[in-house]
């Protein structure tokens, strides 16, 4: 699994939000086997945090953004975003090999 993180403009490097961030790929990469890259961005606009987080791998890319206040909320709404369409995605993939699956097996 490749992942990235940015720190930009005032935003303060880490170590603990670096390895929260990879503790929520290592969850995604776990539960979503198409997902092989994670890049994670945190800037900060005035009172705002934002988050970015893109998500690459096999016939995927997604992204999904978060704003908030609290640093650690912003993560959190990120990392359920991007959650949600992964499920999304894989359950496509699933669910479109099944449908075809049962057309040819009953033709």
């Amino acid at each position: 699994m490749s992942f990235r993180i940015r720190f930009q403009g005032d935003v303060p490097h880490s170590r603990h939000l670096t390895t929260e961030c990879e503790a929520s790929c290592d969850h995604l990469r776990a539960e979503f086997p198409e997902a092989l890259s994670f890049e994670v961005a945190l800037s900060r606009t005035g009172e705002q945090f934002e988050v970015h987080v893109h998500v690459t791998g096999r016939h995927v890319s997604l992204a999904a953004r978060a704003q908030d206040r609290s640093l650690p909320d912003t993560l959190r709404g990120a990392f359920a975003r991007i959650e949600r369409q992964l499920r999304k995605h894989h359950d496509r993939l699933i669910f479109a090999r099944r449908r075809d699956t049962f057309r040819h097996a009953s033709a």
